[in-house]
């Protein structure tokens, strides 16, 4: 079911009562996986049935059909890891301008609109799989659609409609080596245990870092306080020592990150998501193309532009037809927002607006 919080309200609305009441997502599952069109048409993917491809839970094989009705292990969580997921959140994001009238209450609406079933198709299958093809058809005809909807409920040109994602997608690893570009994988658990029996040698002490996690080390300061351990001296250790790892181009101090010699561009990406509280202490920079984990499948999380490089596209009110190649970021979204609508920006707001939508 679609659901939401107390914070917001006590019961939810009869619009999404009466939504949830459909069951559509047993109609979706009972459809099964099944390509869209003839496999020969699938050009832009590899062959199915590649030796780097995950599978779906309780699958023997990564290939078409899948066979939903086989799958459902856990009640309907299979749904998130097909293109159905998409379609499901196409109709709740209809049945919401119809059942809050959006768009035509005299005010300005905002509709925002998560779609992440090509997220988990991209982690199982990889980005080249004729899964993740699959779903974008689908998903292109299902956003043709959903425009065409805006069309006749809201009115051409009285919605401005942008698009976006959070991260972009690395090519599965067993990709790369098949098409001789250098890959590889580093896996937090076996780099876990490396680094704790490398600071057992040094220090005679265990349990001195918590977590190995999303290319970060995080100290254990208990023990280092306990023990009467400068945390520095252990972070210059590990820097030096990680270096020496495979697959890994750089490790970094995050407390002396701006002394560091790093180009500007890999600083500022460094200085966006760091946080005393919450970071790691000491960040790793993969080479291309290797990555934590994912053996089989894809992740996304590094600093390289496969990742970072994503796109962005206006349409409708207020958009002039034409392209900007400057260096935009998705922080940029909400001050373009703000100025098309002449308003204050919102106060958490670190990004600029996007000038060349507005010429």
């Amino acid at each position: 079911n679609w659901i939401t919080s107390s914070y917001y309200m006590n019961d939810l609305p009869k619009w999404v009562k009466n939504f949830n009441d459909k069951k559509l997502v047993d109609a979706y599952v009972k459809k099964n996986w099944n390509t869209l069109m003839e496999m020969s048409k699938y050009w832009e993917s590899t062959e199915d049935n590649m030796w780097y491809e995950a599978t779906l839970s309780n699958e023997d094989l990564p290939v078409f059909g899948h066979k939903l009705t086989d799958l459902k292990t856990s009640g309907t969580e299979i749904i998130k890891s097909t293109p159905f997921g998409n379609t499901l959140t196409f109709e709740f994001a209809k049945a919401a301008v119809v059942g809050d009238t959006l768009g035509n209450r005299g005010i300005t609406d905002f509709l925002a609109v998560s779609f992440s079933s090509t997220d988990y198709i991209g982690h199982t299958f990889g980005p080249n799989s004729i899964e993740m093809e699959d779903a974008y058809i689908r998903m292109d005809k299902e956003l043709s659609d959903f425009l065409t909807f805006l069309d006749e409920k809201v009115g051409k040109g009285n919605y401005l409609f942008f698009m976006t994602a959070d991260h972009g997608a690395a090519h599965a690893v067993g990709f790369n080596k098949d098409n001789h570009i250098p890959a590889g994988n580093q896996f937090d658990k076996q780099l876990f245990s490396k680094v704790d029996s490398f600071l057992l040698l040094m220090y005679s002490r265990k349990n001195m870092i918590h977590a190995v996690i999303n290319q970060q080390v995080v100290l254990n300061y208990e023990t280092i306080h306990t023990s009467k351990i400068e945390p520095e001296d252990v972070a210059s250790l590990l820097v030096e020592f990680l270096q020496e790892e495979k697959g890994i181009a750089r490790a970094i101090d995050m407390k002396e990150l701006n002394e560091t010699t790093l180009p500007e561009w890999y600083k500022t990406c460094l200085n966006n998501q760091y946080h005393p509280r919450r970071t790691g202490d000491v960040q790793m920079l993969f080479d291309p193309a290797w990555m934590s984990d994912f053996p089989k499948g894809t992740t996304h999380g590094s600093i390289h532009p496969y990742d970072t490089h994503i796109p962005l596209l206006w349409f409708g009110w207020g958009v002039k037809q034409g392209k900007d190649y400057s260096r935009t970021y998705m922080t940029d979204i909400a001050p373009t927002i703000a100025a098309l609508l002449k308003i204050q920006e919102p106060n958490g707001c670190v990004g600029k607006v996007v000038t060349g939508l507005l010429k």
